[in-house]
């Protein structure tokens, strides 16, 4: 078989060749939290004062009596989870356990406008909720798990952007439905919100060499690779780019073509694999009048103090 070897080093090479293998593998550096609802309940129209938060089956139904209709109330607390003030979330999804055999029905998820108390909430005491952000969740195969994107509306309560108020699911009025979806104290199959999410690079050991007249050095660490990019100019709108897009997570960069003597302002930002961007502060530094012939800056020794990456 060893005279088959060149033929498959060959080949190999001309599959990379034909960009079949990816230049460089990007590794996302995606975690995962999984929250379950903190609060749920379904209210129905036909018994308007009656709360049913103690009930393990939470009931979505309708029929020809537009008396007999439900609604679901569901909330996750953030504030309460481990999900970083930092994080960037790529992806949030709520689960919810059918528990009928019933399949292919379309409800609608909306976000409600007020507080709500599970051990009191009613049909004649529900909170609005927000009919220009609704959400579709479709039945899928009888007494499984059925999933619906609430990643924008997430990101929206994490950002500060929206109060997180809990959900409302409900149904169509002018259709006939019944179904059940597994609640908190179904203990095996409460719902839950799986949010993926990153935290961007952090910024760090930022250091400024300004010995000459006309260029600078900047160094800082990350605490995963990024590129290295800096703005700078004469003020903190800054007007240029200098850096490059070679990923690690020791950095320096020489900005050139400097004044003597001025006043520089510049901030790092720096881009992840996942394209995740980061920034510092604005910071300053001040050049060297011109006053002799300058040395050459050499930017390996002023890395030099940085460990060598793999």
């Amino acid at each position: 078989m060893s005279y088959l070897l060149p033929k498959i080093k060959a080949c190999l090479c001309l599959i990379a060749l034909l960009g079949i293998f990816p230049a460089r593998t990007i590794y996302a550096s995606l975690q995962v939290i999984n929250l379950e609802s903190t609060q749920d309940s379904y209210i129905s129209r036909q018994e308007p004062d009656k709360n049913f938060s103690q009930e393990k089956r939470l009931i979505l139904q309708s029929d020809s009596d537009p008396n007999n209709q439900t609604k679901i109330l569901l909330k996750f607390d953030l504030s309460k989870s481990s999900l970083p003030t930092d994080a960037v979330i790529s992806q949030a999804t709520l689960i919810l356990t059918s528990l009928d055999n019933t399949s292919g029905e379309s409800f609608t998820i909306y976000p409600l406008t007020k507080e709500w108390e599970q051990a009191t909430v009613n049909w004649n005491n529900v909170p609005n909720f927000d009919p220009d952000n609704s959400i579709a969740l479709t039945t899928g195969s009888p007494k499984s798990k059925m999933e619906a994107d609430l990643t924008s509306l997430v990101t929206s309560w994490h950002q500060g952007e929206s109060t997180n108020n809990g959900l409302m699911i409900a149904g169509p009025a002018d259709q006939e439905y019944n179904h059940a979806f597994a609640g908190i104290q179904n203990l095996d199959n409460k719902p839950t919100l799986r949010i993926q999410y990153e935290k961007p690079a952090h910024i760090t050991d930022i250091n400024v060499r300004s010995d000459w007249p006309d260029q600078a050095i900047v160094s800082w660490r990350t605490d995963k690779k990024t590129d290295s990019f800096i703005r700078f100019g004469t003020s903190e709108n800054y007007g240029q780019t200098t850096g490059t897009e070679d990923l690690q997570t020791s950095h320096a960069v020489t900005i050139k073509g400097l004044d003597p003597d001025t006043n520089y302002h510049y901030q790092i930002r720096v881009q992840d694999e996942s394209g995740i961007v980061s920034t510092s502060n604005n910071q300053t530094f001040t050049t060297q009048p011109l006053l002799a012939e300058p040395e050459e800056p050499e930017e390996d020794d002023f890395e030099s103090d940085f460990p060598t990456e793999e």
